[in-house]
């Protein structure tokens, strides 16, 4: 892929700030449209890339982290909403929940469509 390509509608390279983000081409903005995803552990270096990515294709995004890092800058840029706090927060009616590995023994809330970020 060359440098001028991107895969998302946000694409970043080191040393870029979140408002360098550029767009994608339209082809790929709807790959995901009609999804609707919770990330629980969307902080991490992981999760907040597959958020970013999502949202740029499309998918209605959100999720938690329990702590504030750096990658949520990027994720807020991106314009999608992110809870932190102590307490694992509860997925909105009619997301699919995507866990980190981090925080998998404490999301074992069955039936609630949760996936693991490799099933994702």
């Amino acid at each position: 892929m060359s440098s001028d390509e991107s895969t998302g509608q946000f694409r970043r390279s080191h040393g870029q700030s979140p408002h360098d983000l550029k767009t994608a081409p339209p082809s790929r903005r709807l790959l995901l449209a009609d999804r609707r995803l919770w990330f629980v552990g969307i902080g991490g270096a992981g999760l907040s890339g597959y958020a970013v990515l999502a949202k740029a294709w499309g998918a209605e995004v959100g999720g938690w982290d329990q702590h504030e890092t750096p990658d949520l800058e990027y994720v807020r840029a991106a314009g999608i909403p992110v809870t932190v706090s102590e307490r694992v927060e509860a997925a909105p009616d009619g997301f699919e929940v995507v866990v980190s590995t981090a925080y998998l023994s404490r999301c074992q809330t069955p039936g609630h469509g949760r996936k693991s970020r490799a099933e994702f």
